[in-house]
């Protein structure tokens, strides 16, 4: 009787942990799945923006703060008007100038209910210049419900010349 009792309540246990720990296991899921998506469409807008020649439109992807951070080629930028000025400076604000942007292998990583980190590549064509692919990592924040990026680290892959 004694054998059964404690076969029992170790079922019993085993089961209400699974069933207890399943929904959280699924949440969890569930809230990185939605973390992407919401990441993925943060990056998507941006896109868009950009391919309209619209900076300030695809500036809204960054978190408006003087605590933004950009690295690019040794450079820091730090602030979000800042970082709006480089981009201006860079590429312009119209869509010619601007030219085409375009992002793939986007891997988001939810990092805790407000934290994620964005992995990817980027490929931008732009009139009477070679095209530029490089890499990028984000980290954003989720700050009222949107998310937004406060750190970007981009790099550009260097074409190897044929000898």
């Amino acid at each position: 009787m004694k054998r059964y009792f404690w076969s029992m309540l170790v079922s019993v246990v085993v089961v209400g942990v699974w069933v207890v720990g399943c929904p959280s296991m699924a949440g969890s899921k569930n809230a990185a799945s939605i973390a992407k998506q919401s990441v993925t469409s943060v990056l998507t807008a941006q896109c868009d923006a950009w391919n309209r020649g619209d900076l300030d439109g695809f500036m809204t992807g960054y978190l408006n703060s003087p605590d933004t951070s950009y690295t690019s080629g040794g450079t820091e930028v730090w602030g979000y008007d800042a970082l709006r000025d480089r981009y201006q400076h860079r590429y312009g604000s119209n869509r010619e100038s601007m030219g085409k942007l375009s992002f793939s292998d986007i891997k988001v990583f939810d990092l805790g209910k407000s934290n994620a980190l964005c992995l990817g590549h980027w490929h931008l064509e732009r009139a009477s210049q070679d095209p530029l692919d490089g890499v990028y990592s984000l980290v954003l924040v989720k700050t009222s419900g949107n998310w937004k990026i406060m750190h970007d680290h981009t790099s550009t892959i260097e074409k190897k010349h044929e000898s």
